[in-house]
């Protein structure tokens, strides 16, 4: 069994370099790297050719004209062969045996549909907060709506069903959120979880978190989209938070249209919310959007 470690990139040729290093000292060499360039100008198809000649490991390259990250992983997806797909960003990298660990708890899969473990600013200081314990597999979004993780994490999942559900493209967008995917992921199976740190990241002041409201307002589609996508999950969550989450998700949903100009009716998944929600809604999107 192998892994595809599959990196998005987007000018970030010089951040390259430590998750290249880090691939470098993995105890185990059962893994590929598979680089999708989404219209870098910046040299790094020259450098990935420069870390192929070097024949350390196993690299797949490919460059596309710049088309967002979520078209990147489809063809990251497209492009994998093999059984396990690990997305590991540019600008982070994972531990010395983070592919070992990996295969080694593979054989626990059994109906999962993934393995799930912990990001962390180092390995000793995780991002968040660990998983509860005695939880030893669970759905995504019960780890944190029910088990309560704080926090991103590090997704690993079978590829087969990435295969299955690849991400909607809204010509003309270049952003669509991944929760998108881990909603319709959810649906299928739960994840085995790794209660211990393999992937260690830094946020930079350019990135996809830094800069949510001017991507969401340059993909109003692909936010529609993932509200929808939000509201329907909410549903599934049991008790009073159940009704606060919904509620959330309508208000955020109504001041962005109203921020937009775009029809809140027709892309309401809930008419009778949104109307009682409506005048909070203007606050919400002044402060919010402006």
């Amino acid at each position: 069994m192998k892994v595809t470690i599959f990196t998005p990139t987007y000018n970030r040729k010089n951040k390259l370099y430590r998750l290249y290093e880090s691939l470098l000292k993995q105890t185990s060499r059962e893994f590929i790297w598979l680089v999708v360039d989404d219209g870098s100008n910046d040299g790094t198809k020259e450098l990935i050719e420069k870390f192929k000649l070097d024949k350390k490991i196993e690299i797949i390259y490919h460059f596309q004209e710049n088309s967002g990250k979520h078209i990147a992983h489809n063809k990251g997806v497209e492009l994998c062969k093999t059984e396990l797909f690990f997305c590991v960003d540019s600008d982070d990298y994972i531990i010395p045996n983070a592919i070992e660990f990996i295969l080694k708890n593979a054989s626990n899969l059994n109906s999962c549909i993934g393995i799930v473990a912990l990001r962390g600013y180092s390995i000793n200081n995780v991002m968040g907060n660990y998983f509860k314990a005695g939880i030893n597999r669970a759905t995504l979004s019960d780890l944190y709506n029910l088990y309560g993780k704080k926090g991103e994490t590090a997704l690993i999942f079978r590829t087969k069903y990435l295969k299955e559900n690849y991400f909607i493209k809204f010509e003309g967008e270049k952003f669509l959120s991944e929760e998108i995917l881990y909603n319709k992921l959810d649906n299928i199976g739960a994840l085995y979880i790794i209660n211990r740190v393999i992937y260690i990241m830094e946020y930079l002041e350019d990135g996809l978190t830094k800069n949510y409201k001017k991507l969401w307002k340059q993909s109003p589609r692909g936010v529609l989209e993932l509200l929808n996508s939000r509201y329907k999950k909410s549903r599934e969550i049991k008790g009073v938070k159940k009704f606060y989450r919904c509620l959330r998700v309508i208000l955020v949903l109504n001041s962005f249209c109203l921020n937009r100009k775009i029809n809140i009716k027709e892309n309401t998944p809930n008419k009778i919310l949104s109307t009682l929600l409506i005048i909070p809604s203007y606050v919400v999107s002044y402060f919010k959007f402006k």
